[in-house]
């Protein structure tokens, strides 16, 4: 069927009938809906006759969302002003006003019509689809059938979580344990099945094949046929060896592939399952050489063979695999959309679709063929915006209210706008083939052409891309018109350093083949480096954005990075961070209950609720972060009661405001008094921990109607908080992003436009695993449980489609240049060693290759020719190397003054309250011999961590050194399993994690074992021996000291009774007053002793002899060590005596390691470990001196 399509111009667009409008993007879409709107509100007919002017309250607008109707509100209560100024000072400066003010005949008649519009536009017709058909249900309550109030219910999901958990235990707990295993192996709890069949529970239910399904029986009994199946197959095959045989004969003849090993193979695993009790659905592979298709193939002059039934029998089995998984798939389905239906019935409450399923079955009832009537009155003229995204249910509504037929109407009209090459949200139910049915349908079509967003040189750019395949969105029936240009685009450009730069650029990994997420990192690094690149230009006022009147600089936030979810946004801020480049995140749909400023505010009111009732909560006030108190005034307030009395005042004070004015004035004013604003922007600059904490601040007040009292608002908070339900108006709000570069989804992304578009992850696509598909005659949708192959390739020509659309509207968004990441990806594992590549199942590669899987030359070759047909707008860009690249510091936007620390009063300035550690004191107490050594080691270090492993020995002495590889040492050792070999693919992630080289994989092993296997000094023992009930990895302490000690008592007690304390320089510690924590690396267990061992990665020397008992002795002198195994027996001491009956420290003490690992690297090693065990009196009057 040919379609005449005709270039629209609004202006001339009859206005009744129905009429299919099909705008590009960039185009104008809105700028035409709201010049046909002005007209209708006018009367301005196509031709110079005038009609029946209508009010905004008979002018159905009709679009998808409600941000979307809220948008084309605002523009056309702008447009409606700016006509009647217009029109009252008889000229405009606008394109549109001038326009439509030449056809106005009467201005007077012009001015009222514009101001009674202008008054009543709140009152509008312009709504949501969901929005109508709750309208049809309240006016219309008889015809509904819904005599009765109903709630809407806005979130359907958490009542499907509730009857698929419900189901899961009726029918799946009582089942045999036999069939619990199998369905264990689809999922393993009710939230996996839910995520299975969520896509198929709204809107309307497609046709399910499944070949083994029968009604009315349970999963037993299915599951008993299923084996019955196979057991019958099994059957036949002992009962027919003879024919067997026959076939094995002629595939020997007949078939290079087998000989007389490989058939007896085949035929051996055959008849060892075939002999097997069936207790699963599993069918060998082998047994497809004796399908009657392949038979054929052998055999042809016997059809006593071909159509034997054990070789249709097992064609049947492979064509319909049995699987209850499809069996349970179509049982919860059907269950969850029943129980559903009935539940909300039972509760009065409607859900979205549930409008839609109401006035869809209204109006096909004939009872209610006055219906349509009253409606077609109502709304003489209705317009659909973004048609494409409609689905069947949706469009059958308005096609009964204003039928096709009768599109020459000249009383009602029906006009659909959409572009179907935009087609994005099939996963909120959209259907691109209910727009191809309209389509064919509707006879007067117009198309708007002429891009106004885009310089010339992108519109080439995707003119020659989507040109380069015939049918770029793989149906006829969505045609690509390329794109034209004004002239006014043709003076868009981006110029850096005075060069006008190419409109697309393609980032090309020059591999054979690559893997997906190898693939992802390569595009993200090459991302972060063109970006800082740009950011150094705008830094430096070399980068510019021209147009026809006048050049402005590129600012970041002219630039956005399109990705098509969250995890690929995840990867690209991680590659953007390691630049220092800030970015925001625009789809983020994160819920602000889950932010640390919701838990921190529940405190928060908590404690002023009940300050009044009991002052032990000023404590809980004071150490609230949303305060900013330091530890300096909260000191100071501990310590005066009249300070500590004013400050609880004050709180009670706030606890009269929320009685009083709400609260959320209340929070308000702690914001102002406590400066809350600047605090935050005094750390990282944050705006976004203020928008969270107003945002649930608002949420409180409107929620604490609903409440009779404050306790119950906090119980509410605290239900949010823990439970994270999916709320519109609990999602996070953004932050500022005037200064920040963009991160926002494709589906995110449509309707807007960036200057700078950067696709990084471009050719990432994933092959259809589902049958989910239309027939290509009367687009039914089905799905297929079976997965017939010719099925999943109708699937995957779907999923390329909606790839390919996906892609359109990423490239549309940019204005003056685009980059896109390509690359030989291989989805498949057969192809890891096959020189083919996959990228032309991805969109960009479809249309780059035409559709032709090939290799990386083939690649490159058709980029060339693309690259010559674009006349340069198109250009290959090689991958850069971040090597000596500076690295960016973005400007913030506010510029905060530093804080200087004041100095502290002597009488707190030596005294650490509350907790402390080892660590801690051993930070304080510094040494100069410390320090110097630091000093002297430092460049060695470097010089150390920057040599090129390949080129030397690997061993423990020239193992990375410093703070980060000391880090990951400890942390493998405390995570690995004693008793056990070393995974290495474990290691590999945790050295991955830790920017550990991968080519110390092995050593790393090695040592570990050494370690592990190395007998310990006294006791003999080897960690390998170690079971998890005789030991403990970190082990943490903490216990009070309820007295203040210097540092002179310590140091005078440690040096009576330990040699290597009188070695040391003299304690140096502040006064001790609160509690004394700790984490021990090792308490182990061996012959009823207990052992505590702690890991040293120090540095001592390049060879084991530094490791001697000598020298351990010095450094253990130098860094005070001596102190913390001192302080590590106390904590254990402690806590053998709480736990151990008849506990005595000769008894059951055993000692202390330490083990410096460096030292450690052979078996067994005489290196690297020293053993110590504290004089019993040490410990004993340590004890005393902290608890006395």
């Amino acid at each position: 069927m040919n379609i005449n399509i005709q270039n629209l111009d609004p202006l001339t667009l009859p206005l009744y009938g129905s009429h299919l409008i099909e705008a590009s993007a960039g185009t104008g879409k809105s700028y035409t809906l709201i010049i046909i709107y002005l007209r209708l509100i006018l009367g301005l007919k196509h031709d110079t006759s005038l009609f029946k002017p209508l009010s905004v309250k008979e002018i159905l607008v009709v679009t998808f969302t409600k941000i979307t109707a809220d948008n084309l509100r605002n523009k056309i209560k702008r447009k409606i002003h700016q006509l009647k100024i217009a029109c009252l000072c008889g000229y405009s400066t606008c394109s549109m006003s001038s326009k439509l003010l030449i056809k106005i005949q009467n201005i007077n008649l012009a001015i009222s019509l514009l101001s009674r519009a202008e008054e009543e536009i709140n009152q509008a017709a312009i709504c949501t689809i969901h929005s109508f058909c709750q309208r049809i249900i309240t006016q219309y309550p008889l015809e509904s059938g819904t005599l009765f109030k109903f709630s809407l219910l806005e979130n359907e999901i958490n009542l499907y979580h509730e009857i698929c958990k419900d189901f899961w235990r009726r029918y799946c707990y009582p089942l045999p344990i036999e069939v619990i295993s199998i369905i264990s192996s689809y999922w393993t709890n009710p939230e996996q099945l839910m995520n299975n069949v969520l896509p198929y529970l709204q809107g309307e239910l497609p046709t399910i094949h499944y070949y083994l399904y029968e009604k009315n029986i349970d999963i037993l009994t299915h599951h008993k046929n299923i084996i019955a199946l196979i057991e019958k197959i099994k059957k036949k095959w002992h009962t027919s060896q003879n024919i067997i045989n026959i076939v094995t004969k002629h595939l020997k003849t007949h078939c290079n592939d087998y000989d007389n090993k490989k058939i007896s193979n085949l035929l051996k695993i055959i008849n060892r399952w075939a002999n097997e009790k069936t207790i699963n659905y599993k069918i060998p592979k082998e047994l497809k050489i004796f399908k009657t298709s392949k038979i054929k193939t052998i055999i042809t002059d016997n059809q006593n063979i071909i159509t034997h039934e054990l070789f249709n029998s097992i064609e049947k089995i492979f064509l319909y695999p049995p699987s209850l998984k499809s069996y349970i798939l179509i049982q919860v389905i059907k269950k969850i959309r029943k129980i559903a239906y009935q539940e909300k019935k039972i509760r009065t409450e409607i859900g979205f679709n549930d409008l839609i399923n109401l006035v869809h079955n209204m109006l096909l009832d004939k009872k209610n063929k006055k219906l349509i009537q009253l409606i077609r009155k109502q709304y003489p003229i209705t317009l659909i915006d973004e048609f494409q995204d409609t689905n069947t249910q949706q469009y059958h509504i308005f096609n009964m209210i204003y039928n096709h037929n009768n599109y020459n109407n000249s009383k009602n009209g029906l006009i659909l706008i959409g572009d179907p090459k935009q087609a994005i949200y099939t996963f909120r139910g959209a259907d691109i083939f209910t727009y191809i049915c309209a389509k064919k349908k509707i006879k007067s079509h117009y198309t708007l052409n002429i891009n106004w967003r885009s310089s010339t040189n992108i519109n080439n750019a995707i003119n020659q891309l989507f040109k380069s395949k015939k049918s770029p969105f793989i149906f006829k029936e969505i045609p690509f018109h390329s794109i034209q240009s004004t002239a006014h685009n043709d003076q868009l450009k981006l110029i850096i350093n005075k060069k006008i730069q190419p409109a697309m650029c393609l980032w090309l990994n020059p591999v054979k083949t690559i893997k997906i997420n190898e693939y992802k990192k390569i595009m993200a690094q090459q991302c972060a480096v063109t970006l800082t690149k740009l950011i150094n230009h705008t830094q430096k006022n070399n980068a510019w954005l021209a147009n026809k009147k006048y050049c402005q600089l590129l600012k970041t936030s002219d630039i956005a990075i399109i990705v098509r979810d969250r995890n690929e946004a995840s990867i690209i801020r991680y590659y953007l961070s390691q630049f220092k480049i800030s970015t925001i995140y625009l789809s983020n749909q994160d819920n602000v209950f889950n932010t640390l400023e919701a838990k921190e505010l529940l405190s928060l009111l908590h404690a002023i609720i009940l300050i009044k009732k009991t002052n032990n909560l000023l404590n809980t006030i004071l150490v609230n972060s949303l305060l900013g108190f330091n530890a300096k005034i909260i000191d100071k307030i501990n310590k005066n009661k009249n300070l500590q009395a004013n400050m609880i005042e004050k709180f009670i004070t706030y606890h009269t405001f929320w009685e009083n004015h709400g609260v959320l004035s209340m929070l308000h004013k702690i914001i102002k008094d406590h400066k809350i604003k600047k605090n935050f922007l005094n750390i990282d600059n944050n705006t976004q921990q203020l928008t969270n904490l107003l945002h649930l601040g608002e949420i409180l007040q409107a929620s604490s109607s609903k409440f009779s009292n404050k306790y119950q608002l906090l119980k509410w908070l605290s239900s949010q908080i823990q439970e994270s339900n999916i709320n519109i108006h609990h999602q996070l709000r953004l932050e500022n992003n005037d200064n920040l570069i963009k991160i926002i989804t494709i589906h995110k992304s449509k309707g807007l436009e960036f200057p700078l578009v950067f696709l990084p992850f471009a050719a990432t696509f994933y092959i259809t695993k589902h049958a989910l598909f239309h027939d290509r005659k009367k687009y039914k949708k089905y799905l297929d449980l079976d997965k017939n192959p010719k099925n999943l390739i109708l699937a995957e020509e779907e999923r390329l489609s909606e790839d390919m659309r996906l892609l359109y509207v990423a490239l549309t968004r940019s204005m003056y240049q685009c980059y896109i990441g390509i690359g030989t990806i291989i989805h498949r594992k057969h192809q890891i060693n096959n020189n083919i590549h996959d990228l032309h199942l991805s969109a960009i590669g479809h249309l780059i290759q035409q559709g032709i899987p090939g290799d990386l030359t083939l690649l490159q070759k058709k980029i060339n020719l693309l690259t010559q047909n674009s006349n340069g707008d198109i250009v290959l860009c090689p991958i850069e190397s971040s090597k000596n690249l500076t690295i960016v510091q973005q400007q913030s936007k506010y510029i905060i003054s530093k804080i200087k620390n004041k100095k502290w009063n002597t009488n707190i300035k030596n005294e650490i309250r509350h907790i402390t550690s080892y660590t801690d004191l051993k930070k304080i107490s510094t040494n100069k011999l410390i320090n110097e050594k630091i000093t002297l080691q430092t460049n060695e270090i470097k010089k150390n961590n920057t040599k090129q492993t390949n080129n030397i020995t690997l061993t423990s002495h020239n193992f990375p050194r410093g703070h980060m590889p000391g880090i990951f040492l400890h942390k493998l050792l405390a995570n690995v399993h004693f008793t056990k070999n070393l995974n290495q693919q474990w290691l590999s992630s945790q050295m991955k994690k830790n920017n550990i080289d991968n080519i110390w994989l092995t050593f790393i092993t090695q040592w570990i074992q050494c370690i592990l296997h190395t007998p310990l000094q006294k006791t003999q023992v080897t960690l390998e021996h170690l079971t998890n009930n005789d030991k403990h990895t970190e082990l943490k302490f903490i216990f009070p000291i309820n007295i203040i000690k210097t540092s002179q008592n310590i140091d005078e007690l440690c040096k009576f009774y330990d040699p290597l304390s009188q070695c040391c320089p003299a304690l140096t510690l502040p006064c001790i007053k609160g509690m004394l924590k700790g984490s021990i690396d090792l308490v182990f267990r061996h012959k009823q002793r207990y052992y505590i061992l702690d890991y040293k990665s120090n540095w001592l020397g390049k060879s084991n002899t530094y490791y001697s008992s000598t020298r351990i002795k010095k450094e253990i002198i130098l860094h005070r060590y001596e102190l913390q195994y001192q302080l590590y027996t106390l904590a254990v001491h402690k806590f053998l005596c709480q736990k151990l009956p008849n506990y005595t420290y000769q008894k059951n003490f055993g000692g202390i390691f330490f083990l410096f690992i460096r030292g450690i690297n052979t078996i067994p090693s005489k290196h690297g470990i020293y053993f110590c065990r504290p004089k019993k009196e040490l410990i004993h009057e340590l004890n005393v001196l902290f608890t006395k």
